[in-house]
């Protein structure tokens, strides 16, 4: 799993190998589930300090 996190904008992309790359594109009030890590982050918890 890769997580990429973008600064100039509330955007996060996830991508993961099984078997091919997939990527899931999370905007302003999502949460992304990481059943690898055994959570979720939510978009507004990683960007809270964060004047965009």
């Amino acid at each position: 799993m890769l997580l990429l996190v973008h600064q100039n904008e509330s955007r996060v992309e996830v991508w993961r190998r099984a078997p091919d790359w997939t990527v899931q594109v999370a905007g302003p009030g999502d949460v992304i589930d990481l059943p690898e890590l055994a959570g979720a982050l939510s978009l507004s918890e990683i960007y809270a300090r964060i004047a965009l």
